[in-house]
């Protein structure tokens, strides 16, 4: 059978020395994509959702000359919601990491090797090299696989291993997986191997492999497709597609081979796969992007251009469009057998080049404002561990315990001061705390009163100062371990959110608030007998009331709320909480707790008075003339007069409903002419309120009218006295400063005079002593007739 090897001219491109370190850049690129990801520590649970949960930024990362780095360990601080006793569950993880290039967690990779074994690899690959393309390449393969194996042999135990599959393409595609010819002796595209990490037989397969056939790329790309079907979810896809011509069905350039091509190398670029292109071919330069030919197709395939496609209009016109991208080295090529040795050692030197974190430690501190406390016994530590891979946390038991210095800092070596961290595996220490009163004493310290003012009530947990991360990174280089200098990174900073509790003030004016539109009054709050925050006014824009806000916790505090003085008034203060344990009496407001706690003080403001006991007021009674033959009898009034500084009847109490008291003086006190006696408008417990001045005012007066009872209708023989006497209550503030009721006109005497029959006058009239003598005259005539009467009856 006719091999198709004559459709390529073997060729050089350039210097050697330039393509090496092109293509070694393009590998290394390769391992860079093929080996990202993170490992992201399980968030612990809880019926409330985490305070706050954050990863910490990569600020730096520890390179080798290689190219390999890792970054800092994934690490992260949680702080769970607290339970109904007010403890936090505190968690504090690191995860260790292999790096096999420059991420920042190692994957394992899946690698599909896309092997070009077309009749022309039997070619010399230069002049001046006779080595045969295939020559070279096994060569090349070999030492890859070589490599491979050395590179899993150095991952962690746990580690999964990077793994390899090998596709052929050449002429007619077959389904089988094997290496197999068709009826023509032609090499067909096929599946040589999956993935395996038996390198040896993988070593042994290559070594069969024999040239002849066309060149369809289409085919080769397409079993690379049908190769990741088996892929693994967390492992990094790579293809890498190694050609020594342009696309063929026969000898020339095929577009629609290429086409074709080019479709399933997009799909699997936009599935996540990275795909490497290197060419050993005659004008092969991975600047040029317009020759339509074999320099665009191996751009379009790589990753170079992520969306590249090669299409046909209606007129039968191939278009390219290799769209958005560039050169990102994705695209290299060779032209001798040591170049193309060179791209796979360089490959692998990535590879085993591996780094891993040793000697990690965990520094964490309660807050220096003493805002936590563990809560063991006597505020001891209690700590439980854990290990998370692949999404599974196991609790266990480590030999390394975290201890606790005099000051409350905490230290962990997950593995050990000298161990390594397992890659992939997240290690976690969780802890209790429960809050201070300082905590929440400061949580409403920092909360602002003012809606348009900044601030919260959260505080940090750990102080970043001393809450670290200590880590060293080991590199080894084929076996060759080299440990770093110690690096840190700090850890986040959750927030706990501790409630704040409110103190409700509301003022009432007794008189009416409505007369107080324009007053203010200043009030203060006191926590435990001092001051707490700055004085508030009470107005009525603000509706009469001030919300505090005010720290509950677990001790809590006694508040009390004052009212400046205002002048002519006086104030009480009613207090009550809304739930226990918070409590309220005696005008105290004790609020305790963990929740928001709400208490409220209700100010009254009563008009300021002086007492004057009733009983001061008197009144004296004298008779002349005769005993008093009847009780006499006073009225006190309240009267509203115009005058200067006159106090207003309805700003009295005490008095009946009329604004009256009354006083009476006994008859039996006054048993002969010229007695007197006193009496008294009230008794011993009866007093009046006078209503102190207001505003500007220094005194005010009240007047009373005394008058007698009766005084108009007096008993015969009698005068009463019809003087009407004033009785003034002044309230003016006394040489101590303190408001007084001072009594004018006090105690008037009314003096009754009786006038006997025969003193009357007889001139001048009708007298008193006429109208007596005509009453005796009628009673005489009177009892005459009646017996007159009687006597007549008495003969019938």
């Amino acid at each position: 059978m006719t091999r198709m090897k004559k459709n390529k001219k073997p060729g050089r491109v350039g210097g050697a020395g330039a393509r090496l370190v092109a293509v070694a850049s393009a590998v290394a690129m390769f391992l860079a994509v093929a080996v990202g990801g993170s490992a992201i520590a399980a968030t612990p649970t809880n019926s409330a959702s985490p305070s706050e949960i954050t990863k910490t930024a990569v600020p730096k990362t520890v390179a080798t000359n290689d190219g390999v780095s890792l970054g800092v360990p994934q690490h992260t601080k949680i702080v769970n919601a607290p339970d109904k006793d007010g403890k936090y569950t505190v968690s504090l993880n690191v995860t260790g990491a292999v790096d096999s290039s420059t991420s920042t967690t190692s994957k394992p990779l899946d690698i599909v090797l896309v092997l070009d074994e077309s009749g022309s690899m039997e070619n010399s690959i230069s002049y001046s090299d006779r080595t045969t393309k295939q020559q070279a390449l096994v060569t090349a393969v070999d030492s890859f696989l070589d490599m491979t194996a050395k590179a899993n042999e150095q991952l962690p135990a746990n580690a999964e291993k990077h793994q390899v599959s090998l596709v052929k393409f050449a002429s007619d595609k077959s389904d089988q997986i094997g290496n197999d010819t068709n009826w023509r002796g032609y090499n067909y595209s096929q599946i040589v191997s999956g993935f395996t990490t038996d390198f040896n037989g993988l070593r042994n397969t290559v070594g069969q492999l024999k040239p002849s056939g066309a060149t369809r790329a289409d085919y080769g790309l397409q079993k690379a497709q049908d190769v990741l079907r088996n892929k693994r979810a967390d492992a990094k896809q790579v293809v890498l597609f190694f050609t020594d011509g342009v696309p063929t069905s026969q000898r020339d350039f095929d577009n629609q081979v290429a086409s074709d091509a080019i479709t399933a190398a997009r799909e699997m670029k936009q599935a996540g796969t990275d795909i490497y292109s290197v060419g050993v071919v005659d004008g092969a330069d991975p600047g040029n992007t317009t020759d339509k030919s074999v320099n665009s197709f191996l751009n379009a395939v790589s990753s170079n251009y992520p969306n590249a496609t090669l299409t046909k209009d209606n007129w039968n016109r191939w278009n390219w469009n290799l769209g958005q991208g560039g050169n990102q080295g994705y695209y290299q090529s060779a032209s001798s057998a040591e170049e193309l040795k060179s791209v796979f050692d360089k490959i692998q030197q990535q590879i085993t080049t591996t780094v891993l974190y040793q000697g990690v430690r965990i520094e964490d501190a309660l807050s220096k404002d003493n805002w936590v406390t563990f809560t063991g016994a006597n505020n001891a530590p209690e700590f439980t561990y854990s290990k998370t891979v692949n999404g599974k946390t196991t609790d266990y038991t480590p030999d390394n315990k975290a201890t606790v210095d005099g000051n409350g800092k905490i230290v962990w070596y997950p593995e050990g001061q000298n161990g390594q961290l397992e890659a992939g595996t997240t290690y976690t220490v969780n802890f209790t705390v429960k809050t201070t009163q300082k905590a929440y004493d400061a949580a409403a310290a920092n909360h602002k009163d003012d809606s348009a003012a900044t601030g919260n009530n959260n505080f940090y947990t750990n102080d970043n100062d001393t809450a670290k991360v200590f880590y060293k990174t080991v590199t080894s280089v084929n076996g060759q371990p080299t440990v770093s200098d110690e690096n840190n990174t700090p850890y986040n900073k959750p927030l706990i959110t501790l409630p704040t509790s409110t103190i409700i003030v509301t003022k009432t004016w007794a008189d009416g608030n409505e007369q107080h539109g324009s007053d203010a009054v200043t009030v203060h709050l006191k926590q435990d007998g001092k001051n707490y925050g700055d004085a508030v006014t009470l107005n009525a824009a603000d509706e009469w009331r001030h919300d505090f806000t005010v720290p509950a916790g677990p001790d809590g505090h006694q508040y009390t709320v004052t009212e400046q003085s205002v002048d002519g008034y006086d104030s009480s203060v009613s207090v009550s909480v809304s739930t226990a344990p918070s409590s309220a009496d005696n005008g105290v407001i004790t609020l305790k707790g963990l929740d928001e706690q709400k208490g409220a003080a209700a100010i009254t403001n009563t008009a300021s008075s002086v007492m004057l006991p009733a009983a001061d007021l008197k009144v004296t009674k004298q008779v002349k003339g005769h005993a008093a033959a009847n009780d006499f009898g006073f009225t006190l009034a309240c009267e509203t007069t115009n005058d200067q500084n006159a106090g207003s009847c309805k700003n009295v109490s005490g008095l009946d409903s009329n604004g009256q008291l009354r006083a009476t003086v006994s008859k039996d006190v006054l048993a002969k002419s010229n007695d007197s006696a006193e009496a008294s408008f009230g008794t011993t417990n009866q007093n009046l309120k006078f209503k102190v001045p207001s505003g500007s005012a220094n005194e005010v007066v009240y007047t009373f009218k005394i008058t007698e009872n009766g005084a108009d209708n007096a008993p015969a023989g009698w005068q009463y006295d019809t003087a009407e006497h004033i009785v003034t209550v002044t309230v003016a503030k006394n040489a101590d400063g303190k408001w007084a009721a001072t009594v004018s006109g006090n105690n008037p005497k009314f003096v009754n005079r009786y006038v006997a029959v025969a003193a009357l006058p007889l001139t001048g009239g009708t007298t008193g002593r006429a109208w007596i003598v005509a009453a005796g005259v009628l009673l005489a005539l009177a009892g005459g007739a009646g017996y007159v009467a009687w006597r007549r009856r008495m003969t019938i």
